[in-house]
């Protein structure tokens, strides 16, 4: 049987890889404004969907993660310019991570909709410093993963240690 051998340390960088570089530093540096444009043309455009998706994924991940401390506003007209983006895309796992975002922008008090929540979110709530009782309650007993339950247990355990009188430890909170 006839092995390849190893890529040579000087062979040329595959032509996606390099694209990927090339749409992260775009989506980084884009202005606001066109913003929603870029990420529509990154998805039409690239011949790898594959590629282009996941680094418009990594683009939302960080731009979410940049604005939970924003003001609503922000976190809003940016959440209404990508679900324009990603609508005109027509990309059902880009929208649903935005929607992700969104329930992690706003955290609610409410459950209920943890029950169809991807794996993604509810493992970020779990781990997610000042994540409502309510929330971490519901994951710890029916998170869909061991991870998720263990993670919110835990931090269900260290919210209990945080109020009782004389602790040392100081609490979390979250601003918006």
């Amino acid at each position: 049987m006839h092995e390849e051998p190893p890529p040579s340390p000087t062979a040329p960088e595959p032509a996606e890889h390099a694209r990927f570089t090339e749409h992260l530093h775009a989506l980084a540096t884009v202005h606001p404004a066109e913003e929603a444009a870029l990420i529509h043309r990154i998805l039409t455009d690239d011949p790898d969907r594959t590629m282009a998706r996941s680094a418009v994924l990594r683009h939302l991940d960080r731009r979410g993660e940049e604005l939970r401390e924003a003001p609503e506003p922000a976190r809003t007209a940016w959440r209404a310019t990508m679900t324009k983006a990603l609508t005109t895309a027509d990309d059902p796992y880009l929208t649903d991570r935005l929607a992700d975002w969104a329930f992690l922008h706003t955290l609610p008090e409410d459950p209920t909709p943890l029950a169809t929540a991807s794996t993604w979110l509810q493992r970020r709530l779990a781990e997610t410093p000042g994540t409502p009782t309510p929330l971490l309650t519901h994951l710890s007993e029916h998170g869909r993963t061991r991870r998720i339950r263990t993670t919110a247990a835990r931090a269900l355990q260290l919210e209990a240690q945080r109020e009782r009188p004389g602790n040392s430890i100081r609490p979390v909170r979250r601003t918006s």
